[in-house]
């Protein structure tokens, strides 16, 4: 190796001897030592010496790893070119791995709202159900009206009362008063038929004809009916024997509830039993 330095040198010195030494087709190869990449992040590959003194060229980059070493030194011809150190290899930042994010903490639940305060209990209205006409007199000296409580509550009268019409127009309210017990009556009388028998009430202008009706209510509500509101017979509603004239009309046992629709057709015979006229015997009391 040093013997064909030698004579390379020579040719390049003296003019014409590389003829005369037939170095013409002499063409030495310079070979670089191998860079090699060190561990890590890779560095450039190694690097080629250089051929006939020109530079060697560079061989591709290695994988990321350490920093290259650097290339080999050329042989001296003229002066072989000093191989390229090779290129540090590109850190090779391992991607670090996105972190989960913690979980959020949860929220705390709200605090429950306190309950608002229950509203007081309404004051429970007056029981009213059950409450009839069990009797009812029209005669030649006596009339009279009789209220029952067919229910199984007592009932407060304060609010309730009875309003006349005569010929079919209104003619007078009667306020009802006391508190009637279940299976009690409250009789309402003029003041010829309180003097032959017991009347709770017996207004001055009690006194009615057989075409008048009769209408038992409680405030606003209806309970029960005698008549029919709207219209005017002759002299009476229904038909001889049982009629609201001349006739003590008593309600049957099986009647628990007034007919609350004061319009319509009012036939006695379908939920009163007749008696004479003037007939007291049960009055004040129903069904006993």
């Amino acid at each position: 190796m040093r013997l064909r330095v030698l004579l390379l040198l020579a040719a390049t010195a003296l003019p014409g001897c590389s003829k005369l030494l037939g170095l013409d087709d002499f063409h030495p190869t310079f070979e670089g030592a191998a860079g090699s990449g060190a561990g890590g992040d890779a560095g450039t590959g190694n690097v080629a010496g250089l051929s006939g003194g020109g530079s060697g060229a560079t061989s591709a980059s290695g994988a990321t790893g350490g920093t290259g070493a650097m290339g080999g030194t050329g042989a001296r011809g003229g002066a072989g070119a000093m191989g390229g150190t090779g290129a540090m290899g590109g850190n090779g930042a391992g991607g670090t791995g996105a972190s989960s994010g913690d979980a959020g903490t949860s929220g705390d639940g709200g605090a429950s709202g306190d309950g608002g305060v229950a509203g007081s209990a309404g004051t429970g209205g007056t029981e009213t159900g059950g409450l009839i006409f069990s009797e009812y007199v029209e005669g030649h000296n006596y009339t009279a009206l009789e209220v029952y409580n067919a229910g199984s509550a007592p009932v407060d009268l304060s609010a309730c009362y009875v309003s006349a019409y005569g010929d079919g127009s209104f003619f007078s309210d009667f306020p009802l008063a006391t508190t009637l017990q279940p299976g009690s009556t409250y009789v309402l009388c003029s003041s010829a038929t309180a003097s032959a028998t017991t009347c709770q009430q017996s207004p001055s202008s009690m006194s009615f004809n057989g075409n008048d009706a009769q209408v038992l209510k409680c405030g606003a509500n209806v309970m029960d009916v005698i008549g029919q509101l709207g219209t005017a017979p002759a002299n009476y509603w229904g038909t001889p024997p049982n009629t609201t004239q001349d006739h003590t009309l008593r309600r049957k046992c099986s009647i628990t509830q007034g007919d609350t629709n004061s319009g319509d057709v009012f036939d006695p015979a379908v939920e009163w039993d007749a008696f004479g006229a003037d007939d007291l015997t049960d009055l004040g009391k129903h069904c006993e």
